[in-house]
């Protein structure tokens, strides 16, 4: 972060590097010339012309301290609540991702069928998916897109029913903590082993009684969710680390700009004279007037009081003192400078999220080749958020079906590869279907694409789509009809 200080603090601090300079043997007129410390790199060197910029810590392990995480956490966390921006960000790009679904590929066709079956029994019903009965498989896994977009990451745990099947046990970003844990190896709710490996993590909650509780879930027994940016980090942070403070300066300039509009409409009229606007004497008189006023009489000629209610509906107006002029204010709030220092606002919060600004905000004046490009830029984006969640799907498949075929309800596999899977995300997003419609059968025509990859872009089965194809063709030839006959 950069700070300014006083002259007299930047003073200070030249003193002190041309001190430490000296002692390197360097010489310090060399820092007021750009030459970056003497060896010719500007970028490190300190200037008047520019704020001193605050990193103190380059071990990365040690950046992030489990106070500015969680500090960071409360604040995405009011965001998502308070600012429509902000949930677009997380909830609108969590649903961009999406779910995925398996599709086993051991090579033995019978097996794949009565393994597929199955895991979505479970994976379907959230009663025997989620510990909690609250999510299937599917919102299962978005929420945790969204979660890991907002909190930085989140915890799966693995467990069994009574029937030996498989259960989830979804813990937030904010229950993985030290508690008062003081292992040594324990840094910021996480086991750490050799080379920085996650081993364990400590799970802090409390029980019935409102006793504070420390669990530890092994590292094989869960599913950590996290997008590293940095390898040495031990926790991950909030998405939306970069974008709290823009979020706060656009959620203080609106607030003030519609402060100011509902003041200036409470000041419907002006009333100014020809040397000016009108003094204290001139508003008092036109507060009388705005409240009860003499004005006019009544059917039988006596003089009745008029409020301002009644005088816009009636249409009637107000004398004026000799000299006197009343005008209507006009405020032109938000000024068009303003507007645009939002949108600049908007669109860092947007790339520092990983998207297009047109994605969380507004498409309105994209040309349509522009909104292509801004497409496949997005799927991109998507396929590797994808992949993150491939990761965590694999495993928690593995769990499942294993548990499955220790309960019996599974035959023992016929390969040793037997967790092997393919994962369909759901169909993707097109504006131009029948243009991209007639470009795929042109490429399976020409081998250049699978039907099974055809398929997969519509978020469906080759192998379900191909037996139900079977299916309907006999059943034509069983009645006798061709294609012909059910064209309408």
């Amino acid at each position: 972060m950069a700070k300014r200080g006083t002259r007299g603090g930047k003073k200070v601090r030249q003193r002190k590097i041309a001190g430490s300079v000296k002692k390197q043997g360097a010489d310090p007129a060399n820092l007021s010339m750009g030459n970056g410390f003497g060896n010719g790199w500007s970028a490190a060197t300190p200037s008047e012309r520019r704020g001193f910029v605050w990193w103190p810590n380059l071990d990365t392990s040690k950046e992030l301290p489990p106070h500015t995480r969680l500090e960071i956490l409360r604040k995405a966390r009011w965001a998502d609540a308070e600012v429509g921006l902000v949930r677009r960000a997380v909830s609108g790009l969590a649903g961009l991702v999406g779910y995925q679904k398996p599709q086993a590929e051991t090579g033995d066709v019978e097996w794949d069928q009565l393994a597929e079956d199955a895991v979505l029994r479970r994976w379907d019903n959230p009663m025997t998916f989620d510990q909690a009965g609250k999510m299937d498989a599917w919102s299962w896994q978005v929420a945790l897109t969204r979660c890991r977009f907002r909190d930085g990451d989140n915890l799966t745990a693995f467990g069994t029913d009574q029937s030996g099947g498989s259960t989830m046990q979804f813990y937030e970003s904010h229950q993985i903590d030290s508690g008062d844990q003081t292992t040594k190896n324990l840094y910021d709710g996480v086991y750490l082993g050799r080379g920085g490996k996650h081993t364990a993590y400590n799970i802090i909650g409390t029980n019935f009684d409102g006793e504070k509780t420390n669990k530890r879930l092994a590292s094989r027994d869960v599913i950590y969710h996290a997008d590293f940016e940095r390898p040495g980090r031990v926790r991950e942070v909030s998405k939306l680390a970069h974008a709290i403070s823009n979020v706060v300066d656009i959620l203080e300039i609106l607030a003030d700009t519609k402060h100011g509009i509902k003041i200036a409409a409470q000041l419907g009229v002006v009333m100014t004279t020809q040397s000016g606007a009108g003094n204290s004497q001139m508003s008092e008189t036109l507060a009388s007037f705005l409240s009860k006023q003499g004005v006019g009489t009544n059917s039988d000629g006596d003089d009745v009081e008029i409020n301002l209610d009644e005088i816009m509906r009636g249409g009637r107006s107000q004398s004026l003192p000799a000299g006197a002029d009343m005008k209507t204010l006009q405020d032109s709030r938000p000024h068009p400078n303003q507007l645009d220092l939002l949108r600049w606002l908007v669109r860092d919060i947007a790339w520092g999220a990983g998207v297009a600004p047109e994605i969380l905000w507004e498409q309105a004046g994209l040309g349509s080749a522009a909104t292509r490009y801004l497409m496949a830029e997005t799927r991109r984006w998507i396929e590797n958020q994808q992949r993150i969640q491939r990761h965590a799907c694999q495993r928690m498949w593995t769990y499942t079906l294993a548990q499955e075929i220790k309960a019996g309800r599974v035959p023992e596999p016929t390969t040793d590869r037997w967790w092997r899977c393919k994962w369909i995300p759901q169909a993707d997003m097109t504006i131009d279907r029948g243009r991209d419609g007639a470009l795929e059968i042109k490429q399976i025509e020409k081998g250049l694409l699978t039907y099974q990859e055809s398929y997969a872009k519509r978020g469906k089965d080759w192998q379900e789509e191909m037996r139900q194809l079977a299916k309907e063709k006999a059943l034509m030839d069983e009645l006798g009809l061709s294609e012909q006959d059910l064209k309408i």
